[in-house]
């Protein structure tokens, strides 16, 4: 798995632009299907949440972020930064 070491990354949408963004140059057919696939997202939820369409939950924070192999503190990090968004 991908683990982020130290994330640089303060909003937990950004950090999952970056990794599609990733993944998109090292394999040209990769997509967002993919990375929904991958996620075991919807796509056109997962779609919406990049495009802050949709907010993210720190439900799916908190699946997104073993997937792609966060570490616990900072999964519980980006919750906590979630929850105080009004």
């Amino acid at each position: 798995m991908n683990e982020f070491k130290t994330p640089d990354v303060k909003d937990f949408r950004l950090l999952l632009q970056r990794e599609l963004v990733k993944r998109c140059k090292s394999n040209e057919r990769y997509s967002l299907r993919s990375f929904a696939q991958y996620l075991n997202v919807d796509s056109s939820r997962l779609s919406k949440m990049l495009r802050g369409q949709r907010p993210i939950n720190s439900q799916y924070v908190e699946k997104i972020g073993k997937r792609l192999g966060l570490s616990p503190m900072t999964i519980e990090e980006f919750k906590k930064k979630i929850r105080k968004i009004p």
